[in-house]
């Protein structure tokens, strides 16, 4: 299933926006922040996506979002939990470097990817596990 270019939350702190599905590999990119007040509209929201498409790779354009606090990180590290049963992957593309040392200091970044480029995120989702 191929589906591009939809708005999926929109809150005064935080945006998601579908770019691309294509089969198991989902695009989506973030903006705002990631904290205790906007984790659990975001969690729904992958919710719903796991619901209707069934990713096992998401893609987390990170390149505009400003914070990820502790809560934030969480919402990932249960996506991750839920996809990491079927080999699934999650990769963020352009993480600012402060969030970045969050995910670090957290001891998080290893089940995470982090790359530079859309291209190099969709090229480690080709890799294997």
């Amino acid at each position: 299933m191929k589906e591009n270019g939809k708005l999926l939350l929109e809150k005064e702190e935080i945006t998601l926006f579908l770019n691309s599905i294509d089969n198991e590999c989902i695009e989506l990119h973030l903006s705002g922040v990631i904290n205790v007040n906007t984790a659990d509209d975001l969690m729904l929201s992958f919710d719903e996506l796991d619901l209707k498409y069934k990713p096992k790779y998401y893609i987390f354009d990170f390149h505009n979002v400003e914070y990820v606090s502790s809560a934030g990180i969480g919402v990932f590290m249960d996506l991750f939990e839920r996809i990491n049963d079927h080999s699934g992957k999650i990769c963020f593309v352009q993480m600012h470097k402060n969030i970045k040392e969050v995910f670090d200091l957290m001891c998080f970044s290893q089940y995470f990817i982090f790359v530079d480029s859309l291209d190099d995120a969709k090229e480690s989702m080709r890799q294997s596990p």
